[in-house]
C-alpha cells in the first residue's frame, strides 16, 4: 500500500511559494492557515493491515472509499503522548460529501478499546471525481472547500470557485434520514461556519470532547493521499509527517 504523506506536499509548497495552488488543486479550505511540524506520528503496522478484523484497517478503509467513491468515517486509538496510532477502525459510507461517525457502532467499539493514555481520532476519506481520461475534480488529503451559510447563495461554481456554500436548509434536504440534527445545531451555534469550511468547523467540535484527540486524518483513496495534523483554534492546521512502525 503506497501512500503519499501531505505533509511534504504542504512542505515543499511553503518553501516554493505556491501554498495556495496546493490548496485550490486539493478543493481546500483557503481560509485555514497551514503549518507544519516535523516531529512525526507514528502508526503501528497494525492498524495498515489488521489481518484479525480486516475492515478495521486503513487498507481496507482505503480500498473501499476508492472503489465507492463514497467518504468513508474512520476512527483511531491514538496514544497523545508518544504520538502513536495504534488501530483504525472503519465506519459505514453514507455519501461522496457527507460521512457520520454515530453511524451504527463505530463510537461504541472505539470507546470500548480506550484508556487512560489514549483518545479517540476522528478522521475521514474524500472522493475524487474523475472524467474518462482525466480527475475533473479532487478533494485532497485536507479540509474541504465546502462551506455553509445560512442561505443558499445566488451562484455557485463547484468546478472553479474556490467557496462553495450550501445552505443549512439544503443540507438538510439533501441528507434526509441521514442528516445529523444534533451536530449541525452545533455548528450553528458556534459561528464557525461563518469563517470556516465544514470539515474545520466539525472537527473543531470534535476535539471539544473529552475522549476525542485534536489531531486528525483526512485520506484520498483515488490518489494515494494520506494526511495527519494538529487543529487548532482561529482555523490553525498543523500539519505532522507519518511513519510506519511493528
Amino acid at each position: 500500500m503506497q501512500l503519499e504523506d501531505f505533509y511534504y506536499k504542504i512542505k515543499k509548497a511553503k518553501e516554493n511559494n505556491s501554498l495556495q495552488k496546493l490548496i485550490k488543486e486539493h478543493s481546500g479550505d483557503v481560509n485555514l492557515d497551514y503549518q507544519i511540524d516535523p516531529r512525526p506520528v507514528f502508526i503501528k503496522n497494525k492498524a495498515i493491515n489488521n489481518f484479525d478484523n480486516e475492515k478495521d484497517s486503513l487498507k481496507y478503509i482505503f480500498n473501499s472509499s476508492a472503489e465507492t467513491n463514497l467518504e468513508v468515517p474512520f476512527t483511531g486509538i491514538f496514544n497523545e503522548k508518544n504520538k502513536i496510532i495504534t488501530d483504525f477502525l472503519g465506519g459505514d459510507s453514507v455519501d461522496s460529501g457527507y460521512c457520520d461517525w454515530r453511524e451504527g457502532n463505530l463510537l461504541e467499539k472505539t470507546r470500548n478499546k480506550l484508556n487512560r493514555e489514549n483518545k479517540m481520532m476522528m478522521n475521514h476519506t474524500h472522493p475524487v471525481f474523475k472524467g474518462e481520461e482525466e480527475i475533473k475534480r479532487k478533494y485532497g488529503a485536507i479540509c474541504s472547500k465546502i462551506y455553509y451559510s445560512d442561505e443558499a447563495p445566488e451562484k455557485r461554481d463547484i468546478q472553479n470557485d474556490s467557496l462553495v456554500a450550501f445552505s443549512f436548509d439544503e443540507i438538510k434536504e439533501e441528507y434526509g434520514e441521514n442528516y445529523d440534527e444534533e451536530l449541525f445545531e452545533k455548528i450553528k451555534k458556534s459561528g464557525l461556519y461563518k469563517n470556516y469550511g465544514g470539515d474545520y468547523c466539525e472537527l473543531a467540535l470534535w476535539s471539544k470532547e473529552k475522549d476525542v484527540s485534536n489531531f486528525f486524518a483526512i485520506g484520498s483513496p483515488r490518489i494515494n493521499q494520506l494526511g495527519i495534523f494538529e487543529l487548532k483554534d482561529k482555523g490553525r492546521i498543523i500539519y505532522h509527517p507519518w511513519k510506519i512502525i511493528s
